[in-house]
């Protein structure tokens, strides 16, 4: 119901440790064989490394390749026992290259800093083992590793521990990404003044309200997108509620009482300790889903218990059947429009909106074969972003619809967001030409400022009249950081001036060498200077086909 609403192509299954779910395997086999036939694709979150297998991998790999990510958490042997982890160097190496050898070209690699007892030593084992992994891969692909600042969380055995200051984590982080110096090898890194944020209320008291309600009185919005983090209004809020950074991060003793004592998540502070401890000695704790309870207190074994799938599960949902190999693939022209809001939709938003409506619609789309299918559809060209066009073109190769074609288009308008509709839809025949070479070029109309002058129309007149007269008209402008000249004129078929409604309609042609910008025109032909320009309202009236 979610795909057919939203016209969505890809399924992500989001829990804590996927892999932990102990039906995964035909869960993941049951939706691929429901949804191999639209072509949708399935995404996990990071996995464990030991929960990897090879029907996940086969699985996930039918439809379309999406990102990998696994989790070792830790460089060494010893700090994945510290946290408990019981995956080893070798099992994330031979999961990297079945990864890789299944087909994938990139991988992600997740690693914590800041543990407890991290040495050195620990960070050059992150280092080692993403060189290991490189190597796994023999030249297959790309390693990616992905580093984040260890927080420590309440009603955890590491609840009482010391957070990175900011300058340790910059250190850290800097460690690890001096030692990573291949091609192939990549590393990024979560914001360390947002892990400092973290770190302040996940085991904060009373005062991080008051320093919420600071900074967002301070003008904080959106704080995860980084361009507008502003890390300086936060650090003025912390001065003004009187918080002191280092109070916060540092270590707690077992005796002090701690801010959410008071809350009962059912997890015992005895077992936390106990933990702890084990932490320190390095000894795991058994999974209770396959060993002995231990006795941690959520469970009290008639309400609170561990449930376990069953065993006999049943069989796999029947598969959706493909369009038979006998089913011809017809192309339909759809022209579009692009207005109001719209506008500001880049080429790749846009298809994304079109190709969703259509998955929407009761058209059954073609696509394209190999390790990445994509619907068949191709456009004329890509508009620029802020201008309204009137008339798109889009070729869908899809297989024939079998009822009236107004039909379709009115389920694809229903499915389109506000600016954007559909205007025609036909059926081409198999003389038509693609698009790609019945383009011929397209119809501006140039709306001048409202408060432009009758004087300034008549130079603009004038001007007009002077390059349609003139053979060549050479232009220079930046392009790619270089200065290029370019003749102009032999694009521009027509240019009148309709005084009244002070607006200057043009017809210019496309060719393999490229067209004129309305922007050109704008600034070179009616004489706009640079920071006017925008004050031009333009509007694309036409794409003209052969």
């Amino acid at each position: 119901q979610a795909l057919q609403a939203t016209g969505h192509d890809e399924i992500s299954l989001l829990a804590l440790s996927s892999g932990d779910y102990s039906c995964i395997e035909p869960l993941i086999q049951n939706l691929m064989k429901k949804h191999y036939a639209e072509r949708v694709a399935l995404a996990l979150p990071s996995l464990r490394v030991e929960s990897l297998s090879r029907t996940l991998i086969e699985e996930i790999r039918r439809t379309r390749k999406t990102s990998f990510t696994l989790a070792p958490e830790a460089g060494t042997d010893k700090m994945r026992q510290i946290i408990n982890k019981g995956n080893t160097a070798g099992d994330l190496l031979a999961s990297v290259d079945q990864i890789f050898a299944a087909g994938w070209k990139s991988i992600k690699l997740y690693f914590m800093i800041g543990l407890p007892h991290e040495e050195d030593r620990d960070l050059d084992g992150i280092v080692d083992l993403a060189y290991q992994a490189l190597r796994a891969a023999r030249r297959r692909g790309q390693v990616t590793v992905s580093l984040s600042t260890f927080v420590p969380k309440p009603h955890t055995p590491f609840q009482w521990e010391k957070q990175l200051s900011l300058d340790e984590i910059y250190n850290r982080q800097n460690f690890i990404r001096q030692r990573m110096n291949n091609r192939n090898l990549s590393v990024k890194w979560h914001d360390a003044r947002m892990s400092l944020l973290e770190g302040l209320f996940s085991r904060g008291d009373e005062k991080i309200g008051d320093l919420l309600l600071l900074a967002w009185q301070k003008g904080c919005r959106f704080d995860g997108w980084s361009e507008i983090f502003r890390f300086d209004l936060w650090q003025k809020a912390i001065g003004e509620a009187g918080i002191h950074i280092e109070d916060y991060l540092r270590e707690r003793t077992v005796t002090e009482p701690l801010p959410w004592d008071n809350i009962d998540c059912g997890v015992s502070r005895d077992f936390l300790l106990s933990e702890r401890q084990k932490s320190n000695e390095l000894t795991a704790t058994p999974d209770c889903r396959y060993d002995d309870c231990q006795n941690c207190g959520v469970c009290d074994f008639s309400e609170t218990q561990n449930i376990f799938s069953d065993k006999d599960l049943p069989a796999a949902a029947a598969d959706v059947k493909s369009p038979s190999a006998a089913a011809i693939e017809k192309v339909y022209r759809l022209s579009f429009a692009k207005t109001g809001s719209a506008r500001f939709l880049s080429h790749l938003e846009l298809a994304m909106a079109l190709t969703r409506a259509l998955r929407r619609s009761s058209l059954t789309l073609a696509y394209s074969a190999g390790f990445h299918p994509h619907p068949k559809i191709s456009f004329s060209t890509a508009t620029s972003v802020g201008m309204e066009s009137l008339q798109e073109y889009m070729d869908v190769t899809a297989f024939e619809y079998p009822n009236d074609l107004s039909l379709l288009k009115n389920e694809i308008n229903a499915a389109l967001p506000e600016g954007i509709k559909i205007t025609d839809l036909q059926l081409l025949s198999y003389a038509a030409k693609d698009l790609a070479r019945a383009l011929y070029g397209f119809a501006y109309d140039l709306m001048m400022p409202a408060d432009m002058d009758e004087e300034k129309m008549q130079n603009m007149a004038k001007s007009i009249d002077q390059f349609l007269a003139a053979e060549s008209f050479p232009i220079s402008r930046q392009s790619k950081g270089k200065n290029v000249t370019r003749d102009i004129r032999p694009f521009v078929e027509t240019m009148t001036l309709d005084a009244k409604e002070k607006k200057v309609a043009i017809t210019v042609r496309h060719a393999q060498t490229g067209s004129v910008r309305p922007i050109d025109i704008i600034q070179h032909v009616l004489g706009f200077p640079a920071d006017q320009i925008q004050r031009v309202y333009v509007i694309k009236t036409k794409t003209i086909l052969t």
